[in-house]
């Protein structure tokens, strides 16, 4: 999955050498971070608490995606990050869980959303 970093397809490790290596690229993923971060917040019900649980949430997709990506760029095979990844992945979103608010995600009609 390219979004996990775990993908050892040379078109996908491209783009993310051309996205990592561009500053302008960069910026402007930064701001799509920033706007899952919000959607995230939203559908946590909105908040200090929600935006806080969301920015951490997202962070830890980041940081994974981003060591599982520079690790097969750097010539380690899919097959042997893959177990580790999958650890670090569970690892990572086990202490989320246990230190996050409990944040009850809204409900679609309360966000003004309809099925």
């Amino acid at each position: 999955d390219p979004v996990t970093g775990l993908n050892d397809h040379p078109q996908v490790l491209a783009f993310h050498a051309l996205l990592y290596g561009t500053p302008s690229l960069v910026a402007r993923a930064h701001t799509h971070l920033e706007r899952s971060e919000a959607a995230l917040a939203e559908a946590l019900g909105g908040g200090l608490d929600a935006r806080l649980a969301a920015g951490q949430i997202i962070a830890v997709q980041r940081i994974l995606a981003q060591d599982n990506w520079r690790r097969i760029a750097a010539g380690e095979p899919l097959e042997d990050v893959r177990p580790g990844a999958m650890a670090a992945a569970e690892r990572a979103f086990a202490r989320l869980a246990g230190c996050l608010p409990d944040l009850v995600p809204r409900e679609p009609a309360a966000r003004g959303e309809t099925e």
